[in-house]
């Protein structure tokens, strides 16, 4: 019997590391799309390398470049929480971004005669504007 107690006791230590490790591993892949987008948005295209792309990022966003290389290349097991916050602080700061620029886009299109009923990208282009406001 005692030694029935001893064997659960371990399975339960036992499954509460993997669920440590499953958490680790969610943050982790969390901050690797993050980094991908963050990357994908600073790559020029043609002719750039995403080594290049990773030091003007390390410039912009203050996340160190080889934070982004083990991201991309060699994803680590935890991670360092300021980091993921950082991470999340820049991606968060280019969403905002990138929503001023449609908004600003979508007024220069109506400024020019093109409106939702005639245009399948401004009404595309409004709804999701007008589902980020309701949002918040």
């Amino acid at each position: 019997m005692q030694g029935n107690l001893a064997w659960e006791l371990f399975q339960v230590s036992k499954t509460s590391l993997r669920q440590e490790q499953s958490v680790s591993e969610t943050y982790v892949h969390e901050a690797q799309r993050w980094a991908s987008a963050l990357l994908e948005r600073e790559h020029r295209g043609p002719g750039d390398t995403l080594d290049a792309a990773m030091w003007r990022a390390e410039q912009k966003w203050g996340i160190d470049h080889s934070t982004f290389w083990a991201l991309r290349y060699r994803p680590p097991r935890e991670m360092f929480v300021s980091v993921y916050m950082r991470l999340r602080q820049a991606y968060e700061m280019e969403c905002v971004r990138q929503e001023a620029r449609l908004q600003h886009e979508l007024m220069l299109a109506k400024a020019a005669g093109f409106h939702a009923a005639n245009s399948s990208v401004v009404a595309e282009a409004e709804a999701l504007l007008g589902a980020k406001e309701s949002k918040r």
